[in-house]
């Protein structure tokens, strides 16, 4: 009977007394060691354990049939011997792939951002999950031998290619530094201003100037130079996100002006945004204080309601609401003017139909003006002449209020056909009641 008994880690060689006719203080020398297998399997034949060991050059079935040998086994037991190592070895072989399979997928690569160095030559700079930003931008550039003063200028390339990529750079890592600028104050040494995600400018240069005790003008100095780098770089993030956009044929849905002091910055909500989402990123962008949001977030929900609102009536300086809006076009070959409805799509062409057409303001009627009285303050504000082309607009206007009240009326008509329709099954129900009141009277006189 063959036992075998894998351990988890191979077991060491059992320790063999070597005999030499080396004197003993002589140094040893490697090829003096006795050859150790490159795996060992401790096991039982019979009751007697064994290590099936493999060497170096060695495959399994050679190794095998030396274990049979040695240990006198028989046929069957010796197939068993091969089934069972082979089963085992190809475990442990899955087991080690699983773990670098798993290995690799760990760390998935986000981003690859070709760079191109001095020479002419562009080198990939790879960014992971999982990653800090600004370190790996320093270890590309020690890798690449790019001076370590040139390495904020490098994070802030790398920064907006991977924004125009459309990531923030703030997702690597939960401590990601977003911005590293070296600042000096006396001409030698260098500090630098770290701001990392969440960070509020002010309170870091709060902290900076208690600590290296700056003066009040020099730490207002400090204060703007930093602000204006911040808002410089969130700015060009947002014009390299708004260009990666419209190049992959996207179009902000709504875009809303933030006022900072003078300044006016656009949040650009995109088809599929989250609006918290979206908020937050702007705010963290442009260095506001997350306190921030649930303003931002307020007055974004009330543009896009805004927005969303029927817009407002035209009416003119007196009040008077317009009833008819026409788009007109002037011909530039024969200086006449044609007028197009702009209800239904129809129109009417002064001139039949023009080669050559120069777009005027839209000609608009108001409620108690006449369509020649409309006509003739419109050739007038145009240097339109009113004999010649007023008429061909009066009549046009005209066609287009009679079909603007065509259509309230056939609106009328129908709502009262509508609300006609609704009341006869009332009716029906009236009439169904009378006619069982009818009958029990006529059951009463009958009785």
């Amino acid at each position: 009977l063959l036992a075998l008994a894998l351990l988890t880690a191979p077991a060491l060689a059992q320790t063999e007394e070597v005999v030499t006719d080396a004197p003993a203080d002589a140094p040893m020398d490697v090829s003096d060691l006795p050859a150790l297998p490159i795996l060992e399997i401790p096991l039982y034949v019979g009751t007697t354990r064994a290590d099936f060991g493999v060497y170096e050059g060695e495959n399994l079935n050679d190794a095998a049939e030396k274990f049979g040998v040695a240990h006198a086994l028989s046929p069957e037991s010796l197939a068993s011997l091969k089934d069972e190592v082979a089963r085992r070895l190809l475990s442990i072989t899955e087991a080690i792939n699983a773990n670098r399979a798993q290995s690799a997928d760990a760390k998935q690569l986000l981003f690859e951002v070709p760079m191109e160095l001095e020479s002419g030559e562009v080198v990939n700079l790879r960014l992971y999950e999982g990653d800090v930003l600004l370190e790996k931008v320093r270890q590309f550039a020690q890798q690449q031998s790019i001076p370590e003063d040139f390495v904020p200028h490098l994070f802030e390339e790398v920064k907006k290619k991977i924004t125009a990529q459309g990531a923030d750079a703030a997702q690597f890592g939960d401590d990601a530094v977003v911005f590293d600028i070296p600042v000096t104050f006396d001409g030698e040494t260098e500090h630098r201003v770290v701001l990392r995600k969440g960070d509020v400018v002010q309170e870091v240069i709060d902290k900076m100037a208690d600590e290296l005790e700056l003066e009040e003008d020099v730490k207002a100095n400090l204060l703007e130079g930093v602000l204006k780098r911040v808002r410089d770089a969130a700015l060009a993030a947002d014009a390299a996100e708004a260009e990666s956009r419209a190049a992959a044929g996207e179009a902000p849905l709504y875009e809303i002006a933030v006022k900072r002091g003078e300044d006016t910055l656009p949040l650009r909500l995109y088809e599929g945004d989250v609006l918290e989402h979206a908020v937050a990123a702007f705010v963290a962008r442009h260095g506001f204080d997350e306190d921030a949001v649930p303003l931002l977030m307020e007055g974004a929900m009330a543009s896009i309601e805004k927005a969303r609102a029927a817009p407002e009536p035209l009416r003119d300086e007196q009040g008077r609401l317009a009833i008819v809006s026409l788009a007109v076009s002037f011909d530039a070959e024969e200086e006449e003017a044609a007028a197009e409805g702009a209800a239904e799509g129809e129109g009417a062409d002064a001139d039949g139909a023009p080669k050559t057409k120069k777009q005027l303001p839209p000609i608009v009627l108001f409620e108690g003006q006449t369509p020649e009285e409309a006509a003739t303050a419109y050739c007038e504000a145009n240097g339109l002449d009113p004999e010649v082309v007023g008429p061909q607009l009066a009549d046009v206007l005209r066609q287009g209020a009679a079909k603007r009240e065509a259509a309230i009326a056939e609106a009328a008509a129908a709502e009262a056909a509508e609300q006609e329709a609704s009341r006869e099954p009332e009716g029906e129900e009236e009439a169904f009641e009378t006619a069982e009141e009818a009958s029990e009277t006529a059951e009463e006189a009958s009785a």
